[in-house]
């Protein structure tokens, strides 16, 4: 019998698993390990949807593509793989990446990392070899498409029930942060206008409106980032390779792109650049690409007329598209210092370590080392943040990776027939969007991100003219790949599996008890975190004081330092514990809080020569980028007002003593103003909540200390018959006495 060659393929078990995870990755890979998350056990479907079991997740959505990859290694003789230049630098990529988790001092850190990293690998691979040149391609763009599209939709929801709060609302549908949310759904938009070779109207419509709620939900985000520079780059590549090949359409890229630059960092630029990409999008982009961001702008409008309306006015007193371009005009410069700062950080460190740099996963550890910015878990940057944690040799080889991959991809693109090179070229946008944005978001350390671009850029590779071939592989070689690849994501679930034990003590701990730290005592030996969980669980100080000092070797950080610090001072070993703090501060020695605890440990010493000189150190921090130009501009840090107290106690002059107490008592005020409405706001929906690590019990200890500076600087001024002066200071004591809730714990 002769098979019909025109019969409709069909989907493979491989090939629905990897679409089943591009679908899910987007959905539920948005956050990142954290030592802040907590499951209550009998409620662990919940925990997910929030995001508190990240690393069991993150290893639940690679399993479709671990266990695809296992399935082509067992049943094909015929391996579909890369130009082996490509395949080689793969390996390499991930390959140097081994010695940057031995040279860490933050072990489990960097082995979670790794796994992702090695997950990466497998997934473009398995893309490669699994999805086909037909079906295969179109499906799983449309998988990232669908998932970008229920994300986006979550998203819009989300600010349907927050707007009335606060109209200028940044969305996170269930991602870490805005600007990650923004990422992703951009990648989501690009693979929707990639399947543009489907002809069936209601496919069409469907693609239509979901790119247009993608696009409203990254206007949502407020990310400055996706709207005034990933997208319009993506755009431009995207035009450039769809249309033809004529020199005017280059000059107008080379005129386009650096306009937008200019219009990331200078919005009112951002007008040119977009006439210009208006431009090049009228060579050929189709129908369905203009309707689709026309249909999302009219989204964008609608919001002037869906505002909130204000009791007796008809005119809208809430959001509209023009007050949300404000707020984010408003806080641009403060963005793009603090990112500078970040990028300024992750060069320090890379020429500190040069090789293999400080590990991975560590940035969030060593990121204040260099005191240019506060210690902040991600560099803003992907290519510097990779250079920092695993040295310049790393950076090179992925970039080389990348190199690689774009010439044997763009190879005999000119010569695709029309609607295969639309999506080709659509892809390849969104690839390029992505790198775009690397350059000022650290998108590769989000695991869902990181695995969506990957299978996208194994999907790219299928498409272009001649990028791939078929390879016998010998079945014995199969076979051990094959059990390679299983051991592999084993170790990732175990790494979930311990994650998910430290995230149920956690919380137990955060109710006042010990948790079951039984299970945990298996990974204390390698995990620094569960070696601290494990030590708030022992019986005696002294236990207690062990396994912190344990806790600290694997994981050096100024909060485990400063538990130490604690039990030691708790233990009657004050010198002790001031050593430990001053062993911690080259990590980051403008830690306020570390700084403000060795403080007192030398008050407690009775050195108070010592202890004035770190007040005075304190005091000098506020003069550093690192104070001046924070991450979050909501946390007013008090340490520095705290430690003026302390000065003040010993001033012998009534005036300059009075100054002190006036000053600390005006930058508490701040805090009272600023900081303290929201852990209130943050305490309501949960008692155990806190703002920034900020709690009602820490907040009410700080309003004390404003309190008694002051009453103290009231009655100074008035012995010095400064009348007003002392005014000023009792309306500050009378904001202290009303900032928090009456029935507050001490």
């Amino acid at each position: 019998m002769i098979k019909n060659s025109t019969a409709k393929p069909q989907l493979g078990g491989p090939q629905i698993l990897l679409i089943l995870a591009a679908f899910l990755t987007p959905i539920f890979g948005g956050y990142v390990a954290s030592d802040q998350t907590a499951v209550d056990p009998s409620a662990l479907l919940t925990a997910m949807g929030e995001g508190q079991t990240p690393i069991l997740q993150h290893a639940l959505i690679a399993l479709p593509v671990f266990l695809a990859m296992v399935l082509l290694l067992v049943g094909r003789r015929i391996q579909q793989i890369p130009h082996p230049t490509v395949a080689i630098a793969l390996m390499l990529t991930v390959g140097v990446l081994a010695p940057a988790v031995a040279a860490s001092a933050y072990r489990a850190t960097a082995v979670n990392v790794w796994i992702e990293w090695i997950a990466y690998g497998v997934a473009y691979l398995a893309c490669i070899s699994g999805l086909g040149r037909r079906v295969g391609p179109t499906a799983l763009l449309g998988a990232v498409f669908a998932g970008c599209v229920w994300v986006a939709l979550r998203g819009i929801m989300e600010y349907g029930q927050m707007r009335g709060i606060d109209p200028t609302w940044r969305i996170f549908a269930g991602w870490s942060n805005p600007n990650a949310t923004a990422a992703m759904l951009t990648l989501g938009l690009f693979c929707g206008l990639a399947i543009a070779d489907i002809k069936e109207r209601l496919v069409v419509l469907l693609t239509i409106i979901g790119g247009a709620f993608i696009l409203f939900a990254i206007f949502l985000t407020g990310s400055k980032g996706a709207t005034l520079f990933a997208i319009p780059i993506g755009t431009v590549a995207f035009a450039v390779l769809n249309g033809p090949r004529k020199p005017w359409l280059w000059a107008l890229a080379l005129v386009a792109l650096p306009l937008i630059g200019f219009g990331f960092l200078k919005s009112l630029l951002f007008l040119p650049a977009a006439v210009v990409l208006a431009t090049l999008l009228a060579a050929k982009s189709g129908p369905r690409v203009w309707a689709t961001f026309a249909a999302g702008v009219v989204l964008v409008l609608m919001l002037s007329f869906t505002a909130p309306k204000s009791g007796g006015s008809s005119a809208p007193t809430g959001v509209t598209p023009g007050t949300r371009i404000a707020a984010a005009a408003k806080t641009q410069d403060q963005s793009a210092t603090f990112r500078l700062n970040l990028w300024k950080s992750a060069v320090s460190l890379t020429q500190e370590r040069p090789v293999f740099g400080w590990g991975l996963g560590s940035y969030r550890y060593e990121s204040a080392r260099p005191g240019i910015a506060t210690a902040t878990v991600f560099a803003h940057n992907s290519y510097l943040q990779l250079a920092a944690e695993a040295g310049l040799g790393a950076l090179i080889v992925f970039l080389g990776f990348l190199g690689l991959w774009s010439r044997r991809v763009l190879r005999g693109s000119s010569r695709l027939p029309d609607a295969h090179r639309a999506a080709f070229s659509a892809t390849v946008g969104g690839i390029v969007a992505i790198l775009a944005h690397c350059m000022v978001d650290s998108d590769l350390s989000y695991f869902g991100l990181g695995l969506a671009f990957f299978m996208v850029l194994g999907t790219a590779t299928l498409l272009a003219a001649d990028a791939v071939a078929p390879e016998f592989v010998p079945q014995p070689s199969r076979s051990v790949a094959a059990a390679g690849v299983g051991l592999l994501w084993l170790v990732f679930a175990y790494l979930a599996w311990g994650d998910l034990a430290k995230s149920q003590v956690r919380f137990a701990q955060s109710r006042g008890q010990a948790g079951e730290i039984s299970s945990i005592e298996g990974i204390a030996g390698w995990d620094g975190d569960a070696m601290y969980l494990l030590a708030a669980g022992q019986p005696t100080p002294q236990t207690r004081v062990d396994r912190l000092k344990q806790a600290y070797e694997l994981l050096p950080t100024p909060k485990v330092a400063r538990a130490l610090a604690d039990m030691q001072a708790a233990s009657g070993n004050l010198s002790a514990a001031e050593s430990s703090l001053l062993r911690v501060l080259p990590h980051d020695r403008f830690n306020l809080k570390t700084l403000f605890k060795l403080m007192q440990i030398q008050q407690q010493e009775g050195l108070g020569d010592r202890a004035e000189d770190t007040a005075r150190r304190i005091v000098a921090v506020e003069e550093t980028p690192y104070y001046k130009i924070r991450s979050l501009d909501q946390l007013i840090p008090t340490e520095t007002y705290q430690a003026r107290i302390l000065l003040a106690a010993s001033e012998r002059d009534p005036a300059r003593r009075a100054a002190l107490l006036a000053e600390a008592a005006r930058g508490i005020r701040q805090y009272a103003d600023i900081t303290v409405p929201e852990i209130v706001r943050a305490a309501k929906s949960d008692p155990t909540a806190r703002f920034a690590g900020e709690s009602l019990s820490s907040a009410k200890q700080k309003l004390d200390d404003g309190i008694q500076a002051a009453r103290e600087a009231a009655g100074l001024f008035r012995t010095l018959r400064d009348e007003k002066s002392a005014q000023e200071m009792d309306a500050h004591l009378a904001a202290f006495e009303k900032a928090l809730p009456s029935d507050t714990p001490s």
